[in-house]
């Protein structure tokens, strides 16, 4: 006898605040999104508890059964490793950042993700220049 299987699709950062309708989950085109929902079993859900705001990587360790307030990696180091670094614990930690847009005259950030609009030769300069800061450690 086969067993049942299971696609989990999470549509990380997809929810928007109700307060602004539509969202743009309900104006985008979807499709693909549409096809799977109709031959599927959808819902939203605290995947921590409702008060604690869920970072990707907490929720989705919490969807997989393990304890978010007991078990905490980081998405750095979850990222890390998914690019293929090798990390030694208790030696290196590893950190992830977004690229952001300043506005130059009031200093606050007006684009948390610039990385979204950045060429590839682009990126590459900005990580160039990242990997060469000193922290002082």
């Amino acid at each position: 006898m086969s067993r049942p299987r299971y696609i989990l699709l999470v549509l990380d950062g997809v929810a928007d605040s109700v307060r602004y309708r539509p969202t743009s989950l309900e104006l985008a085109n979807t499709p693909g999104l549409d096809s799977l929902a109709h031959m599927a079993v959808c819902g939203g859900f605290y995947p921590i508890d409702s008060s604690t705001p869920p970072e990707s990587d907490a929720a989705v360790f919490s969807i997989l059964g393990y304890d978010p307030h007991r078990i905490s990696v980081g998405r750095g180091l979850l990222e890390a490793l998914g690019a293929g670094l090798s990390i030694r614990e208790g030696f290196e930690v590893a950190f992830r950042a977004n690229f952001a847009t300043v506005d130059p005259v009031t200093k606050r950030i007006v684009d948390r993700r610039v990385g979204r609009s950045l060429s590839s030769e682009e990126s590459r300069e900005l990580a160039k220049a990242v990997n060469g800061i000193d922290l002082g450690l």
